[in-house]
């Protein structure tokens, strides 16, 4: 017999996983504030309730001649949820060491609530800000110090030299 207990918890872990994985690459590959450092992804830290489908079906290892219940553990993130992963676990009790693969053709026997904790990346907006126009220089800041480069005296050494109009009607 299957233990599906076991099976669900290697799901979730390696959904878990997965998605820390994406998600370090999606933060990695982000630009950051010039001014304040503030990154243009972050994450964060959620519990999430997903629904864990447990399948039964016959094993497709090939040279297999015996018929046996295999479970598939999939998770289905809710509706709200900005998680699109599905991960597939399969088992045979006859062959635990072999990958079976991804084929099942009955419908879900039994359906499992469990909390999975997963990073959320929250993307924070960068804007692309004129040092100067001539030579163009342009630099990543946030809304919050591009309002200060514009609207204080703060951050003047990253004024340009003229407006968009003035460079617009030089051209």
């Amino acid at each position: 017999m299957v233990d599906v207990d076991r099976l669900v918890d290697k799901a979730l872990y390696q959904y878990e996983y997965f998605l820390h994985l994406e998600n370090k690459h999606v933060v990695e590959e982000g630009v950051f504030c010039k001014l304040c450092g503030q990154d243009e992804f972050e994450t964060e830290e959620s519990t999430e309730t997903v629904e864990v489908e447990v399948c039964r079906s016959t094993c497709r290892i090939p040279g297999c001649n015996e018929r046996h219940d295999t479970i598939r553990v999939s998770l289905v993130p809710d509706e709200d949820s900005n998680v699109f992963v599905r991960y597939l676990e399969y088992e045979c009790p006859e062959h635990p060491d072999h990958h079976i693969p991804p084929f099942v053709d009955e419908r879900p026997t039994a359906t499992i609530e469990r909390e999975v904790d997963v990073e959320v990346i929250i993307s924070n907006l960068m804007h692309r800000h004129h040092v100067s126009y001539e030579p163009e220089e342009l630099i990543w800041v946030c809304p919050t110090c591009h309002a200060q480069i514009h609207h204080t005296e703060q951050y003047k050494e990253y004024k340009p030299d003229m407006t968009r109009q003035e460079w617009l009607d030089s051209q």
